[in-house]
């Protein structure tokens, strides 16, 4: 008798798990994440921060990051294939600084700071 009861909690749980685990697929799907993309940039022999403001602040702002005024760049929430492509266009456009005329011959990137992590978008948006 007791293994027959033992069976029938079993099956009671795995029926509550299925149930509770496809109610979670659910919400998960209906619920996509957002992440956000922030990018600190610097380059030696950057004189002025010409290269940094006036070639590749523009291009950020083209993907859609926008200048902090704290020396990084941050996207807006953006779907998990977006901020995959914004992180690989940033990895281009910094690649070759000589790629401008008037960038010094020895600029070089000092550090680039890619982050990505997952933006908290309010329930009323």
């Amino acid at each position: 008798m007791e293994k027959v009861a033992d069976a029938r909690r079993w099956t009671h749980w795995t029926d509550n798990y299925f149930v509770a685990s496809a109610n979670l697929r659910s919400i998960v799907a209906k619920r996509q994440s957002m992440w956000r993309v922030i990018v600190r940039i610097s380059y030696f022999r950057d004189a002025g921060s010409q290269l940094r403001n006036n070639h590749v602040a523009p291009f950020f702002a083209a993907l859609g990051l926008q200048n902090t005024a704290t020396g990084t760049f941050e996207s807006p929430a953006v779907d998990r294939i977006q901020a995959a492509n914004q992180r690989s266009q940033v990895l281009q456009a910094v690649a070759n600084p000589q790629q401008f005329p008037e960038v010094h011959a020895l600029a070089a990137l000092k550090h680039l700071w890619v982050y990505i992590d997952q933006a908290h978008v309010s329930a009323a948006s």
